[in-house]
């Protein structure tokens, strides 16, 4: 991410032809570093695919297929497949923005970085694309029962009330504090008429 933003300042109009291609070096290593974390996360992806059809293929006594976490089906395929396919449309991106790059900066050589058509089609459209497939088969969908829910914290009328309580024990013991004060305030003062009087 950083070496992408250092990269896009540096190749930035103005600057020496010098610091130009240095920073399409830095900008054209962050987006392979980006697209190797996404083989890596396909891979996990393959995995767990092949495992999960392992667990449908062994099925149990009963004719049910075996499932981590309880015994109803889960419908995981749908959200899987557009993963993948959002996975594609980032790779799709990451081409186009290497090939971009590649020619230089120069429009005879290499027309593609001033023509917006380019990126339209091949940068803006794969990430929209990607983002419908995601809004209609939403990881909300299929990822429900068991275990599915992330841990939630307090909720805001719940923050108010310990709020609340803690408010009300500070005052209580300011309170308690102000009491125990006048307290001596009274013994001080009886001690001292008792005195006078003997």
């Amino acid at each position: 991410m950083f070496s992408k933003v250092g990269g896009g300042v540096m190749i930035s109009p103005g600057n020496s032809p010098s610091s130009v291609m240095t920073g399409i070096h830095i900008y054209m290593g962050g987006i392979g570093l980006q697209q190797a974390c996404i083989l890596v996360f396909t891979s996990i992806g393959v995995g767990f695919y092949l495992s999960m059809r392992k667990q449908e293929r062994d099925l149990t006594g009963d004719g049910n297929p075996t499932q981590i976490l309880d015994g109803r089906h889960h419908n995981w395929r749908p959200l899987l497949y557009v993963l993948f396919a959002s996975l594609i449309l980032i790779t799709t991106r990451i081409i186009f923005r290497m090939v971009e790059f590649a020619g230089g900066i120069d429009p005879a050589k290499n027309p593609i970085p001033f023509h917006e058509v380019y990126f339209m089609v091949l940068d803006a459209l794969p990430m929209f694309i990607a983002i419908i497939l995601m809004n209609i088969v939403h990881p909300g969908r299929i990822l429900q029962g068991e275990g599915s829910e992330f841990p939630k914290g307090p909720t805001r009328k719940e923050k108010k009330e310990a709020k609340r309580i803690k408010k009300e024990a500070k005052k209580a013991a300011k309170e308690e504090k102000k009491a125990l004060k006048e307290e001596k305030k009274m013994k001080a003062k009886l001690g001292a008429e008792h005195l006078e009087m003997v």
